[in-house]
């Protein structure tokens, strides 16, 4: 299975909003519920995320986070630095 670029499909899918028909859209988004705060649906429409992510690369993002985290820790407790620390760096 051949994988899309981003910009073949990105705009495709955050356009999915959809008119309701049979009942008002204050009803189908009750504010206490939906909490637009006065927000219009047109101004929904125009908002556009400045991160974009889908989730193989949130998975592939993390993995690089933790191996990055856990060579740190590796490293700190080869130089056995958590025993020679100042108790207030240490967790409960």
């Amino acid at each position: 299975m051949a994988m899309l670029k981003r910009e073949d499909w990105y705009e495709l899918t955050r356009a999915t909003n959809w008119t309701p028909k049979y009942v008002a859209e204050d009803e189908l988004f009750p504010e206490e519920m939906s909490g637009a705060r006065g927000i219009s649906m047109e101004a929904w429409e125009e908002y556009d995320e400045p991160y974009k992510v889908v989730y193989p690369e949130y998975v592939s993002i993390q993995r690089e986070k933790d191996s990055g985290a856990y060579s740190v820790k590796a490293a700190l407790e080869r130089d056995s630095f958590v025993d020679r620390a100042d108790p207030g760096w240490s967790a409960p």
